[in-house]
């Protein structure tokens, strides 16, 4: 109802894969992810594996969970070409973690249709990438819009280690009391906004 018509996944999210072929049916366009690999027979059969638990002969988007996979064996991502070659996924890409990552994988051509990173008010580390990356022509989706829900914590009862980050939340949730939104609002629309952005994943615990 709400034009929500992708689902991410991975078949390192438990039984979510099973799950989501019984429950959704054909109604969503899947994007899943590997497990860790080390090896092209550890891909493709995690390939194998989630095509099978998804119960589909083809998937949207087939992405390395772990883009390190990738950069420790460049050989798999002829296994991904291989797949979208037979039209078993539409788009083939990786998620990253740090910048190091993508510095790394797009030095060594290795284009993606789909990457994925997190993105959010109080990390931005990714940004400087989004224009090129369009340009490349690749799909940007962003993950960690709520900073693994940090803007919803209190700011006065914050782990040690996030104690650093207490004027930033103030600071936002100033903004959203002179505004008169909600710190969820902001967060989402400040990467919904970006016109870079080509998807926002939201995660969800059932």
């Amino acid at each position: 109802k709400n034009n929500i018509t992708y689902l991410d996944t991975s078949i390192s999210y438990g039984n979510c894969e099973e799950r989501i072929s019984k429950l959704a049916g054909n109604r969503f366009s899947i994007i899943t992810k590997s497990r860790n690999v080390k090896s092209s027979e550890e891909l493709t059969a995690s390939i194998s594996s989630s095509l099978s638990s998804l119960n589909s002969e083809r998937v949207h988007g087939f992405l390395f969970h772990n883009a390190d996979n990738l950069i420790d064996n460049h050989e798999l991502w002829n296994i991904l070409i291989k797949l979208k070659n037979d039209k078993k996924v539409a788009s083939i890409g990786y998620s990253v973690y740090d910048t190091s990552q993508i510095d790394y994988l797009l030095e060594k051509g290795f284009i993606p249709d789909i990457i994925q990173v997190p993105y959010s008010l109080l990390d931005r580390k990714f940004e400087r990438y989004f224009s090129k990356l369009k340009k490349l022509g690749s799909e940007i989706h962003v993950r960690s819009v709520f900073l693994q829900g940090l803007y919803f914590m209190n700011s006065k009862r914050l782990p040690q280690k996030l104690v650093p980050l207490e004027k930033y939340l103030d600071c936002i949730n100033s903004i959203c009391r002179k505004f008169g939104i909600s710190i969820g609002e902001l967060a989402l629309n400040f990467v919904y906004n970006n016109k870079h952005i080509d998807k926002v994943i939201i995660g969800v615990d059932s």
